[in-house]
């Protein structure tokens, strides 16, 4: 679709705070009334009393499905799911598990409710799911029809969660607003294949706003398990702004250099906000920015305990062959020529072994 036409996706339902999974059967009941959970053996212990206590007789039947995201994995999972009869998907647990369930979803051609145990990126929201083969390289990025039917975060589990997991989505979220920046000048695409609206552009710079503002309180409370009023601006920033943000803008570079990283040995087992948070740094990098904002980020990267070079990412040296790799794969992702210089392999290294040179 081209043209003056703009399209704005979103799920149907947002919900979250304390205690916000004992919405689950009311939203489900509005779905046809048959739903199916699809997570893994992990999750399902950690949420197995609250599921049970929010449904009761009428808890829903389980299909819990390898961890880890392939087309062999959705099929198996779907044709699990396919016997139950079910009107609606429930997917819960981390960005794989939302995933397999988003995939089975698509394939039976029914609605998916995502419950994110973690709040590590902003996939919950998002019509779409990564799929990757046995090596951990990405080989797919496919699209449901639209945006999940509900999503449901329960920040009691959010702020029960490894403190990485918090730091990565917190990661993924803060490059939006550049990423927007970046395929609104470029006059890029959205996910929806229309132009990038405005209204992304709003949401990704507030939810830039609240990273910047309510951050390093939030991470202090995710430290202690406790739910604050920043912890839960923070994690609607990360989730709900971050997603509606890239969706109805685009994505640029720093997610465009995720298929390098998760090519290369030394970084392919990294969380993926942790690989967007360095990536956004490359990516500034290279649009050569001389408002402070790379040093600006380092220093709160470093406050909070983000990754500021590959170094830190990686937790080895700096190798330029694989930084070579990274960047060769990088370049076959659509969204690196989202950029106000041209990007090529090369230069992407220089920008990466910049970053490798600590900054005061």
């Amino acid at each position: 679709m081209t043209g003056s036409v703009r399209i704005f996706g979103s799920p149907h339902r947002y919900v979250q705070g304390p205690g916000a999974i004992e919405a689950l059967p009311a939203l489900t009941a509005e779905l046809g009334g048959r739903p199916v959970l699809v997570t893994d053996a992990p999750v399902w212990a950690l949420l197995r009393e609250r599921v049970e206590a929010a449904y009761g007789a009428q808890t829903p039947p389980l299909v819990l499905a390898d961890p880890e995201i392939t087309y062999a994995t959705i099929k198996t999972a779907g044709e699990a799911a396919r016997q139950h009869g079910p009107t609606v998907v429930i997917g819960a647990g981390g960005g794989k598990a939302l995933d397999i369930a988003k995939g089975v979803a698509h394939a039976l051609r029914i609605p998916v409710i995502t419950v994110p145990t973690i709040a590590s990126t902003d996939a919950p929201t998002s019509k779409v799911y990564v799929v990757y083969n046995e090596a951990h390289e990405l080989v797919g990025v496919e699209h449901m029809p639209g945006n999940p039917a509900a999503v449901v975060v329960d920040t009691t589990l959010i702020a029960k969660a490894p403190l990485r997991f918090l730091l990565a989505g917190i990661g993924d979220a803060i490059a939006k607003k550049f990423e927007a920046e970046a395929s609104f000048n470029a006059g890029a695409a959205n996910m929806h294949r229309t132009r990038p609206l405005l209204s992304a552009l709003v949401l990704a710079e507030s939810c830039y706003q609240t990273l910047r503002h309510d951050g390093e309180a939030a991470v202090a409370a995710a430290r202690s398990g406790a739910v604050t009023s920043e912890l839960e601006n923070v994690v609607e920033a990360g989730i709900l702004m971050a997603g509606l943000a890239f969706e109805n803008s685009g994505l640029s570079f720093a997610h465009a250099m995720t298929r390098g990283l998760s090519a290369a040995p030394m970084t392919a087992r990294t969380l993926h906000g942790e690989q967007v948070a360095y990536a956004l740094l490359v990516q500034l990098v290279l649009e050569q920015r001389t408002d402070g904002i790379v040093a600006d980020l380092l220093g709160f990267y470093r406050r909070i305990g983000l990754p500021t070079n590959l170094r830190e990412l990686s937790g080895a040296a700096f190798d330029e062959a694989q930084a070579g790799l990274m960047a060769e794969r990088t370049m076959e992702a659509p969204h690196t020529q989202k950029m106000p210089y041209p990007v090529t392999a090369e230069t992407i290294v220089a920008a990466m072994l910049t970053l490798e040179d600590p900054t005061p």
